[in-house]
């Protein structure tokens, strides 16, 4: 089994890369950046993406902007819209078996709701869940498939990245533990207590590679499966739980400020999933120790 993985050097390509390579499965790592030993793609050569495409018999999509890097409307709209197409499409040519497009839960409607799974609306709030969204809708809707479409919806992922990367630090966890390992002053602006469902990083590569044995099996698998957690916390909660690690490891760090000094405690949306629980349990076994991973990758980089 071949494994195309597209965005092999971002923030949850490379280490989803290095997880599947541990497993012993080979991979094709695909990056638009220079890397050794990495394949690169021209997404505007289509004979390029049909090369790459050639003897694989399972693309991974997790290339694209996430929410800090989609701030441009055309940017947006061809890395999360534009360029899967291009790769469904080479993929169908060439007989590929499956193709694994990462997205995010982002792309459902949370107000008013109070659980969401596979089959609650979809609202895009911003324009990179719009994009994601229409990225979402030209998969479903591309004729004649000869390749297994699969969408993965995930919640907020964590941990420490295989490579540099600036956009990592801005994700809620990594930033706190970034800055409280550095000892700096927090100032938190948000005027709500929001509850978000957060996962590892290593939690969420295992469950990719036990969806890829699935893939194998040839089981059934719906077209669009979520991917949650066991852990649902509020702002507070999340930076006393970092806190409270730290100092047991003896790391002096500041105070965190809220500059809303009372901030409306929102109630939680469960993110749930349909189909999850047949691949992998929602507990979040590897999450104490991302965290712990996380603050030694801080420590010996000294951000």
């Amino acid at each position: 089994m071949r494994i195309l993985l597209v965005g092999a050097s971002g923030f949850v390509g490379g280490r989803l890369s290095d997880y599947l390579l541990k497993k012993n499965l080979k991979i094709v790592n695909v990056s638009r950046k220079n890397r050794n030993n990495f394949s690169k793609i021209n997404w505007n050569s289509e004979k390029n993406i049909n090369n790459l495409c050639s003897n694989i018999d399972i693309i991974i999509n997790c290339s694209g902007l996430d929410i800090y890097g989609s701030k441009d409307k055309k940017e947006s709209y061809l890395a999360n819209s534009e360029n899967p197409i291009k790769l469904i499409k080479a993929a169908n040519l060439n007989y590929v078996k499956f193709f694994l497009h990462l997205s995010t839960y982002a792309v459902y409607k949370r107000k008013n709701q109070n659980i969401i799974n596979e089959k609650s609306i979809i609202a895009g709030e911003d324009l990179h869940s719009q994009s994601k969204i229409e990225g979402e809708n030209n998969l479903i809707n591309y004729p004649k498939k000869k390749t297994k479409l699969l969408i993965i919806r995930s919640c907020n992922l964590f941990g420490y990245p295989k490579y540099k990367n600036r956009n990592c630090w801005n994700l809620l966890i990594n930033y706190l533990i970034k800055n409280l390992v550095a000892n700096k002053s927090i100032n938190i602006s948000s005027n709500k207590n929001t509850y978000k469902t957060y996962s590892s990083l290593e939690s969420f590569c295992e469950f990719i590679y036990r969806l890829l044995k699935n893939c194998v099996k040839n089981e059934n698998l719906p077209s669009v499966i979520n991917y949650t957690s066991n852990k649902i916390y509020s702002i507070k909660e999340i930076i006393k739980l970092i806190r409270k690690k730290l100092i047991n490891k003896r790391i002096v760090n500041k105070k965190v400020n809220f500059k809303n000094k009372i901030m409306k405690k929102e109630k939680k949306i469960k993110f749930k999933s349909m189909y999850q629980t047949n691949i992998k349990p929602i507990n979040d076994l590897f999450f104490d120790k991302e965290i712990n991973n996380l603050i030694n990758y801080c420590k010996k980089k000294k951000l």
